[in-house]
């Protein structure tokens, strides 16, 4: 009977300490006890070899089993066929992006001036975040900026030549720039220099368009016709 409550009780010290992280304390080091783990219950279920399953404090699943043995809980299986079934890595289904504004986000944007060429100039950077599990290599956009006050300065419509590879939220190297003419009034570098040297500027970014390294292309067509 001795022996087998020995090789009954001897895992749940190694599963706790496996489990929890705990530590011993200095004084306990190399004595052979039982690391602290602050779920009784637990503890005590292991101990009786009470068929259970218990959700760790980071969201795994242990299943308990009445041999005194235990293991992790294995999580569905799911076709690879079907697509709306696929689960992600944080256990949260895949929503294939069905437009292009689903397809790539405009997650930050940086408008400041800076010397190019050896004149004063605006720049602009739109950084991109694709969502879905093909390359991106172009993004059809149209770009709005105003100032603080809510006055537009300026609004352009752009094919955007950028990549991006699957699942990626890349920081954009590349920009556009609207450089000084010292001989020509109102130009877009007059209206927007102020806003962009302060920091004060708004940018809004439209995504239109997406196109794929295999030719494929999204549109916001299907979002379009589900509003009629």
């Amino acid at each position: 009977m001795r022996w087998n409550r020995f090789w009954g009780f001897w895992p749940l010290g190694l599963l706790i300490f496996l489990l929890s992280g705990a530590s011993f304390a200095d004084g306990d080091k190399g004595k052979g006890k039982i690391p602290y783990f602050e779920n009784e219950t637990f503890e005590s279920n292991f101990r009786k070899g009470v068929q259970e399953s218990v959700t760790l404090r980071d969201g795994r699943v242990v299943e308990l089993h009445a041999d005194y043995t235990w293991g992790w809980a294995q999580a569905p299986k799911v076709s690879p066929a079907d697509d709306s079934q696929a689960a992600a890595p944080n256990d949260q289904p895949v929503v294939v992006p069905r437009t292009a504004r689903e397809a790539v986000e405009v997650w930050d944007t940086t408008l400041d001036t800076e010397e190019v060429d050896s004149q004063q100039a605006v720049r602009l950077f739109i950084h991109y975040k694709n969502n879905t599990t093909k390359k991106v290599v172009g993004v059809s956009i149209t770009v709005k900026i105003t100032n603080s006050f809510g006055k537009t300065l300026y609004e352009f419509s752009k094919d955007d030549e950028v990549a991006v590879n699957p699942m990626e939220q890349m920081k954009n190297d590349a920009y556009f720039v609207w450089k000084n003419n010292p001989y020509i009034d109102g130009e877009p570098y007059d209206r927007m220099w102020e806003s962009a040297q302060n920091g004060t500027g708004k940018v809004s970014v439209a995504v239109r368009k997406v196109v794929f390294e295999d030719g494929t292309v999204l549109t916001n067509e299907a979002q379009k016709k589900a509003k009629n």
